[in-house]
């Protein structure tokens, strides 16, 4: 249901009445997609309330009343247990030590809620300090992340449009604004912030 009233704009403590509550969770019982879109007739605005409710479950009600970054050491602990996700050794240590930006966290925990699996190739550790030269890599301040795989699919041999790669870019174009990061690259250009670069082909980069 918040994603979406967070979808059509409400916002705030109390964003809608019990009544209306109670209106929504029946129209949306069993398929949030479905029923938004039997709320709305856009596939646009279904598209963004099960993106918002994936979120949502992702980063659980705890967090969105207190906060990501108050939350972060519990979302980070969530995240280094949960076995959807696969975070080379050195990654972990960088998430454990608190390296990791609290968006990183949350977006793999989203992607993993959304896709089924996420396997983590770069963080902190191991990538180098410039991206090209003479500009410092996003990685090196602990706000980017490298993702070789999705859903259980490699994202080298996946990056033709309409498929994985595609999918999961629209997944993190989909996350709300305080969530939407500064670079998404792929092979695949599809808006907003994400763009290609042809060394990317083995994985999607995400930067705040």
């Amino acid at each position: 249901m918040l994603g979406v009233l967070r979808a059509q704009g409400d916002s705030g403590s109390m964003p809608a009445s019990a009544i209306e509550l109670d209106r929504l969770a029946t129209s949306l019982r069993g398929d949030t997609w479905r029923g938004a879109l039997a709320l709305s007739g856009r596939t646009s605005f279904a598209d963004s309330s099960a993106a918002l409710a994936d979120y949502y479950r992702a980063v659980g009600f705890e967090s969105l009343v207190t906060g990501l970054e108050q939350s972060k050491e519990r979302l980070v602990k969530r995240l280094l247990a949960d076995e959807r996700i696969s975070i080379y050794g050195a990654g972990r240590v960088d998430l454990a030590a608190g390296l990791i930006d609290v968006r990183i966290v949350v977006l793999l925990s989203y992607l993993a809620e959304r896709h089924g699996s996420v396997t983590v190739s770069s963080l902190f550790s191991g990538h180098r300090r410039f991206a090209r030269a003479g500009v410092v890599s996003a990685h090196v301040f602990g706000h980017a992340v490298d993702i070789a795989a999705v859903g259980g699919s490699s994202i080298v041999g996946n990056q033709q449009p309409g498929g994985l790669t595609e999918a999961t870019v629209r997944s993190v174009l989909l996350l709300p604004a305080e969530l939407q990061p500064q670079q998404v690259i792929s092979l695949l250009g599809l808006g907003g912030p994400s763009f290609p670069l042809a060394d990317h082909a083995d994985h999607i980069h995400v930067g705040y």
